[in-house]
């Protein structure tokens, strides 16, 4: 086997998943050229197009899976919206954003009745030290 075609028929493979890939998702014409822009050379890697920056596995995770172009989109807008957790596309799919998302919203109405705990408690500290001095 000769390792060079071997090698050839991966990149021509990648390039054409790739390819497809790119025209389903960003709603090009089947005739429309795609050039296959890989960060560094490495095809099968990281590939540009446009503004955008998708890992291969990523690609094929979407054409396997038959993942929404909708869904494949609010994923990327969500990891470039700065998140202190990243959640990879797989498990984005499956629900982990909103999951997080109640999670948040959850830490943030607990931490409300903290503070309006604190609030109460601090009011009856005062109240019980005022009543003290008094007697």
């Amino acid at each position: 086997m000769n390792i060079d075609r071997t090698l050839a028929k991966h990149d021509k493979l990648t390039n054409d998943l790739t390819r497809r890939f790119v025209i389903n998702y960003f709603n090009l014409e089947l005739d429309e050229e795609v050039d296959a822009d890989w960060i560094s050379g490495d095809v099968g890697g990281i590939f540009q197009f446009g503004d955008y920056f998708i890992n291969f596995s990523d690609i094929k995770f979407c054409l396997e899976k038959n993942v929404e172009v909708s869904k494949f989109f609010a994923w990327y807008d969500w990891c470039l919206d700065n998140h202190p957790l990243y959640i990879n596309l797989d498990h984005y799919c499956m629900g982990a954003a909103e999951l997080r998302s109640k999670q948040e919203q959850s830490l943030e109405k607990s931490k409300k009745q903290v503070e309006e705990a604190k609030k109460i408690l601090k009011e009856a500290l005062e109240e019980y030290d005022d009543k003290a001095r008094l007697s």
